[in-house]
């Protein structure tokens, strides 16, 4: 398979939860003997066009002043549209603006959209928990874009993939109708970075939490 990736960003050079999962996902891809193609944000000091781990990396969205809603998508349109439709058999889009700009290019390849989040919704919690004005009223302004683009995404992609039953369920709550093309593809875990303990009490005892306390993890990010 010759997968064409497009996101806004490469981990590291944007250290964000999604950037991880398109660099994870992409390189295991290419792992399995998949050819693969990805597009992303330019960054500072890094080479437009380059290899990592048997994926093809071209750093060439340009970014500007305008918000990422509206130049994102134009950009990402013109980077694919550049790209020859013979050097890939599908688009995996990591986000809603670039699943859509995949679907404006007219590549006529089928569209898989990943959906990490709710743009929109994430919009709204952020002002909830308080925002400075000038950023506030940037979100409001932002906001329709971001619904649009999301329910353009979901109603047109061949394939929304989740990663969660709980981002399935809001994916249906955005529209119902899409049910038959949404699959849930559950995160991964490096066990070689991520393992049990051989000693967990000499970890407690390292961090300073004895044997009868309680202790809860959160992972994220």
């Amino acid at each position: 398979m010759r997968a064409l990736v497009v996101a806004g960003g490469w981990f590291p050079d944007y250290a964000g939860g999604t950037e991880r999962v398109v660099r994870a996902t992409a390189e295991a891809l290419a792992k399995r003997g998949h050819q693969v193609i990805v597009i992303v944000s330019r960054a500072n000091n890094e080479p437009e066009a380059s290899s990592v781990n048997g994926v093809q990396l071209r750093r060439v969205i340009r970014r500007s002043r305008l918000p990422l809603t509206i130049t994102d998508v134009y950009e990402m349109r013109r980077a694919i549209r550049a790209t020859p439709s013979d050097d890939f058999d599908l688009v995996l889009a990591h986000g809603a603006g670039y699943a859509v700009a995949a679907l404006l290019a007219r590549s006529r390849k089928p569209v898989a959209f990943v959906f990490h989040a709710s743009g929109f919704r994430e919009a709204r919690q952020r002002r909830s928990l308080g925002l400075p004005a000038l950023e506030r009223w940037s979100s409001y302004a932002v906001e329709p874009f971001l619904y649009v683009l999301e329910r353009l995404a979901l109603r047109y992609a061949d394939r929304i993939l989740v990663l969660s039953e709980f981002s399935r369920r809001l994916v249906l709550e955005i529209d119902p109708s899409i049910e038959s093309r949404i699959q849930v593809v559950g995160g991964g875990v490096n066990i070689d970075e991520f393992a049990p303990a051989h000693d967990r009490e000499a970890l407690r005892q390292a961090v300073g939490i004895t044997s009868d306390e309680t202790l809860l993890l959160t992972a994220r990010r």
